[in-house]
């Protein structure tokens, strides 16, 4: 069974270009994690068609993404995410859950070293 990881981090910028790459950030570490053997849930890449109902949605996607953290195994934040009133939230509710956090792919590196994780 494959180690689940939620990528949390900021999600959305003030314009669709900003929220493109923020998006396009968030999928560099997604790759990296795939790389390592983990599935990702990375809620950044639900978000860009999002982008025109931001204000009526925020609150759902929000809930959703908490909801599914909930079945993952760690937690992820890039460097973003204190930048985002909405990753703060992520990283709170990871701690609320116990889940490990880790805020870089050497830290990740590390835990799968020490035999975190499951074999994939």
């Amino acid at each position: 069974m494959l180690t689940t990881v939620y990528l949390g981090g900021k999600m959305f910028g003030s314009t669709l270009e900003e929220t493109a790459k923020l998006v396009r950030a968030a999928m560099g570490f997604q790759r990296k994690l795939f790389e390592l053997g983990f599935w990702v849930f990375c809620p950044a890449t639900n978000c860009l068609l999002a982008q025109f109902a931001i204000q009526v949605m925020l609150e759902r996607i929000v809930v959703g993404n908490l909801t599914q953290m909930e079945h993952c195994d760690i937690v992820f934040m890039p460097p973003n995410w204190k930048a985002s009133l909405e990753a703060n939230t992520e990283r709170a509710h990871a701690l609320m859950l116990h889940k490990p956090v880790f805020y870089s792919i050497p830290q990740v590196k590390r835990w799968l070293e020490k035999g975190g994780g499951s074999s994939s």
